[in-house]
């Protein structure tokens, strides 16, 4: 996966849709916040703005994305957690998680949630 394309899937993890209703064309799309208040064009294949939050360089980004889905308050999935860690220690190949950096622990959440696509 493209660096843009593992930022859309985490987006999308996290409650951020495709509004159909924008463009049919294919190379121009937008991406809609769950709070609706920001949104980017995606023209061929690229990210058309700085809206989405860089996942894989920002660790603030990455905390959120892991409170959103992994650290969920009111529904702890332990076996996710697991997962996750799991992961998440394998992904920073020195064994300690807490040094992880913010493409690292991207790569484990993608694993994780089931959407990391690897590069053929």
């Amino acid at each position: 996966m493209t660096p843009e394309q593992q930022r859309i899937a985490i987006a999308e993890a996290c409650g951020w849709y495709w509004d159909k209703s924008h463009s049919p064309q294919k190379d121009r799309r937008r991406l809609i916040s769950p709070a609706f208040d920001v949104c980017i064009v995606w023209k061929n294949g690229e990210l058309g703005g700085k809206v989405v939050p860089d996942y894989l360089s920002d660790l603030n980004a990455m905390h959120e994305a892991e409170n959103l889905r992994i650290y969920v308050d009111d529904e702890i999935d332990s076996d996710l957690i697991d997962v996750y860690l799991s992961e998440l220690v394998m992904a920073a190949n020195t064994g300690r998680m807490q040094s992880a950096t913010a493409a690292q622990r991207a790569e484990a959440f993608l694993r994780t949630i089931g959407q990391l696509e690897d590069d053929k």
